[in-house]
């Protein structure tokens, strides 16, 4: 199993793209622990979140509601 290609966050709303996360990280735990591709499938899916985190961060700080 390879990594999948995670789509480009920008090409997604935000909606769109916590449901597209949500999803995916229901499949990936769906895998089970040492099956081949699993980590890297993870690891490039929680950098995916990393970047999802910072968009909605922005989007926060331009609308004057950041934490």
């Amino acid at each position: 199993m390879s990594a999948p290609q995670l789509p480009d966050i920008s090409t997604l709303s935000t909606v769109d793209a916590i449901a597209f996360y949500t999803r995916q990280v229901s499949e990936v735990f769906a895998i089970r622990p040492g099956t081949p591709g699993r980590s890297e499938r993870l690891a490039a899916l929680f950098e995916w979140k990393r970047a999802l985190h910072e968009r909605i961060e922005r989007e926060r700080a331009e609308r004057g509601t950041a934490l």
